[in-house]
Formats: structure tokens, sequence, C-alpha cells
């Protein structure tokens, strides 16, 4: 949380220092979670990482939703990526990451 303030902040050096010591301490972060049900049955999707057998079908649906998104001329809030990169990359992170 603390490297994501400096990062807020653009105080890139201080969030990475952070984010070093917590590599050297071996703290990790915990990961985001979804749960969504269907069908009466739970699922959980963890960042960053597609479940194999639903990985073809959130793609497509990712992409229509993409699309769509596109046409309305939708323009997400980049401010909220904490990672130092440019404008072009931070869009992604909204709209085809995964």
């Amino acid at each position: 949380m603390m490297a994501n303030i400096y990062s807020d902040a653009k105080l890139y050096v201080d969030a990475s220092k952070i984010r070093n010591l917590m590599q050297e301490k071996k703290i990790n972060k915990t990961t985001a979670v979804t749960e969504i049900e269907v069908h009466g049955r739970m699922y959980q999707f963890y960042a960053g990482i597609l479940p194999d057998e639903f990985r073809e079908e959130i793609i497509r649906e990712r992409e229509k939703l993409y699309l769509k998104l596109e046409s309305t001329q939708y323009t997400p809030i980049t401010s909220v990526v904490t990672e130092n990169v440019d404008e072009q990359q931070k869009a992604t992170y909204f709209t085809r990451t995964l």
C-alpha cells in the first residue's frame, strides 16, 4: 500500500525502494480475488489469472465489451494506475489485460 501511495504522488524512487524492501523481507501482497455466483455455483477469479475452463469465453466477452466501449468513445480514468508507464499503456490495463 505504501508503494502505491508513493506512486500516486509520483515518487517512483521511493515506491521502488518499498517494493525492493518487501522483496528482500519476503513480504507478499495479498492477491486480489473476485467471487461471482453463476447458476448457483460460486467461482473465484484471482487477479491476472484466468481459469482454463473459462479462458476463451472470458477473452471473447472481454473483447466484445472493449469494442462496445470503444464505439461510445469511452475514455478510461488512468490516474488510478500506479505503475510508471505512459498513458497508452495505462489505458491498455483497462481494456485488454488478463
